[in-house]
Protein backbone atom coordinates (compact mmCIF):
# COMPACT_ATOMS: atom_id res chain seq x y z
CA UNK A 1 0.00 0.00 0.00
CA UNK A 2 2.73 2.31 0.54
CA UNK A 3 4.54 2.20 -2.58
CA UNK A 4 0.99 2.74 -4.32
CA UNK A 5 0.95 5.44 -2.63
CA UNK A 6 4.45 6.44 -3.78
CA UNK A 7 5.34 7.17 -0.17
CA UNK A 8 9.13 7.24 0.80
CA UNK A 9 10.85 6.52 4.47
CA UNK A 10 10.78 10.63 4.63
CA UNK A 11 6.83 10.29 4.83
CA UNK A 12 6.46 7.81 6.11
CA UNK A 13 7.95 8.89 9.34
CA UNK A 14 6.24 12.06 9.01
CA UNK A 15 2.82 11.40 7.95
CA UNK A 16 0.41 10.02 9.96
CA UNK A 17 -2.30 10.16 7.11
CA UNK A 18 -0.51 7.64 5.68
CA UNK A 19 0.62 5.21 8.55
CA UNK A 20 -2.44 5.65 9.83
CA UNK A 21 -4.28 4.43 6.42
CA UNK A 22 -1.49 1.45 6.10
CA UNK A 23 -2.08 0.28 9.79
CA UNK A 24 -5.74 0.29 9.54
CA UNK A 25 -5.72 -1.78 6.01
CA UNK A 26 -2.73 -3.83 7.42
CA UNK A 27 -4.91 -4.80 10.96
CA UNK A 28 -7.94 -5.21 8.38
CA UNK A 29 -5.95 -7.81 6.17
CA UNK A 30 -5.18 -9.56 9.25
CA UNK A 31 -9.04 -9.96 10.00
CA UNK A 32 -9.86 -10.87 7.00
CA UNK A 33 -7.06 -13.74 6.79
CA UNK A 34 -8.46 -14.95 10.21
CA UNK A 35 -12.30 -15.29 8.88
CA UNK A 36 -12.13 -18.53 7.50
CA UNK A 37 -10.65 -20.44 10.70
CA UNK A 38 -13.56 -18.78 13.09
CA UNK A 39 -16.28 -21.13 14.08
CA UNK A 40 -18.90 -18.63 13.44
CA UNK A 41 -17.99 -17.85 9.59
CA UNK A 42 -18.71 -14.23 9.83
CA UNK A 43 -19.01 -11.58 6.78
CA UNK A 44 -16.64 -8.95 6.78
CA UNK A 45 -17.93 -5.57 5.64
CA UNK A 46 -16.90 -1.19 5.93
CA UNK A 47 -19.41 0.55 7.32
CA UNK A 48 -20.42 4.21 6.16
CA UNK A 49 -23.50 5.81 6.19
CA UNK A 50 -24.99 9.00 3.80
CA UNK A 51 -23.79 11.79 5.94
CA UNK A 52 -20.23 10.22 6.36
CA UNK A 53 -20.49 8.10 9.52
CA UNK A 54 -18.24 5.11 8.96
CA UNK A 55 -17.02 1.90 11.15
CA UNK A 56 -13.76 0.38 9.75
CA UNK A 57 -14.66 -2.96 9.88
CA UNK A 58 -18.35 -5.02 10.65
CA UNK A 59 -17.98 -8.85 11.12
CA UNK A 60 -21.77 -10.10 10.62
CA UNK A 61 -22.27 -13.40 11.42
CA UNK A 62 -25.11 -15.66 10.44
CA UNK A 63 -28.16 -14.56 12.79
CA UNK A 64 -27.70 -11.10 11.38
CA UNK A 65 -25.60 -10.16 15.03
CA UNK A 66 -23.16 -7.33 14.35
CA UNK A 67 -19.63 -6.67 15.68
CA UNK A 68 -17.97 -2.97 14.92
CA UNK A 69 -14.37 -2.48 14.99
CA UNK A 70 -12.55 0.61 14.56
CA UNK A 71 -8.69 0.64 14.01
CA UNK A 72 -6.75 3.19 15.54
CA UNK A 73 -2.50 3.28 15.14
CA UNK A 74 -2.67 5.09 18.37
CA UNK A 75 -3.06 4.26 22.53
CA UNK A 76 -5.77 6.78 23.19
CA UNK A 77 -9.20 6.89 22.18
CA UNK A 78 -11.59 9.68 22.00
CA UNK A 79 -15.43 10.30 21.81
CA UNK A 80 -15.04 10.98 18.33
CA UNK A 81 -13.45 7.45 17.53
CA UNK A 82 -16.89 6.04 18.55
CA UNK A 83 -18.73 8.24 16.42
CA UNK A 84 -19.26 5.76 13.37
CA UNK A 85 -20.26 2.90 16.24
CA UNK A 86 -22.68 5.05 18.01
CA UNK A 87 -24.51 5.89 14.92
CA UNK A 88 -24.44 2.10 13.53
CA UNK A 89 -25.17 0.99 17.02
CA UNK A 90 -28.16 3.57 16.41
CA UNK A 91 -29.20 1.67 13.56
CA UNK A 92 -28.80 -1.82 14.22
CA UNK A 93 -30.14 -1.66 17.80
CA UNK A 94 -29.68 -4.91 19.60
CA UNK A 95 -28.11 -6.81 16.54
CA UNK A 96 -24.98 -5.26 17.32
CA UNK A 97 -23.51 -7.17 19.65
CA UNK A 98 -20.56 -5.53 20.18
CA UNK A 99 -18.11 -3.30 19.30
CA UNK A 100 -14.00 -3.08 19.46
CA UNK A 101 -11.71 0.01 18.67
CA UNK A 102 -8.04 -2.20 17.92
CA UNK A 103 -5.48 0.16 19.32
CA UNK A 104 -2.42 -0.02 20.86
CA UNK A 105 -3.65 -0.11 24.21
CA UNK A 106 -1.59 -2.58 26.98
CA UNK A 107 -4.59 -3.91 28.56
CA UNK A 108 -8.54 -4.24 27.00
CA UNK A 109 -10.18 -1.28 28.34
CA UNK A 110 -14.45 -0.78 28.97
CA UNK A 111 -15.43 2.40 26.98
CA UNK A 112 -18.93 1.95 27.17
CA UNK A 113 -21.41 -0.50 27.34
CA UNK A 114 -20.74 -3.48 24.98
CA UNK A 115 -17.52 -1.28 23.46
CA UNK A 116 -13.74 -1.99 24.57
CA UNK A 117 -10.57 -0.63 23.61
CA UNK A 118 -8.41 -3.76 22.92
CA UNK A 119 -4.88 -4.07 21.79
CA UNK A 120 -4.11 -5.17 18.68
CA UNK A 121 -1.34 -8.31 19.65
CA UNK A 122 -4.90 -9.65 21.31
CA UNK A 123 -5.57 -10.84 17.35
CA UNK A 124 -2.61 -13.48 17.89
CA UNK A 125 -2.99 -14.54 21.86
Amino acid sequence: LLHLLDADPVRIATDDTITGRAYESWVAMELARMLPYSETAPVMYHWRSHHGHEVDVVLENRRGQLIAIEIKSGATTSRADLRGINKLREIAGDRMIAALVLCTVRQTTPLAARTWAVPISALWT
